[in-house]
């Protein structure tokens, strides 16, 4: 969509075609490694800005390599959450998650 489109050209200073080194320099798939950290990924399945399908890649990446990840795919929500029990859930999530890795260190 544009607006998708206006923010990737303003983070790469281009297209993805334009500049396609500081496309794949942007890319988390690109930087996924046994060091990355543990990721939480909150994702609407209806979100028209970054397609979930991003969400579940960068999950398989991150399994892949041997990360722990966490996906939770809200199917009613879009790019921001908007519902307050899906907020309230993220807000669980996310306090849960931090609560688990934080302790860690």
């Amino acid at each position: 969509n544009s607006q998708g489109d206006e923010i990737v050209r303003n983070l790469l200073g281009g297209t993805p075609a334009e500049r396609p080194a500081a496309a794949t320099d942007a890319s988390p798939l690109n930087n996924v490694d046994a060091k990355s950290a543990s990721f939480l990924i909150i994702h609407g399945r209806l979100d028209e800005l970054v397609h979930p399908h991003q969400a579940e890649r960068l999950d398989a990446a991150l399994r892949a390599a041997g990360i722990e990840s966490r996906l939770i795919v809200l199917e009613d929500e879009g790019h921001a959450i908007a519902r307050k029990e899906n907020a309230e859930r993220m807000i669980r999530e996310a306090l849960e998650f931090l609560k688990k890795h934080l302790a860690q260190r």
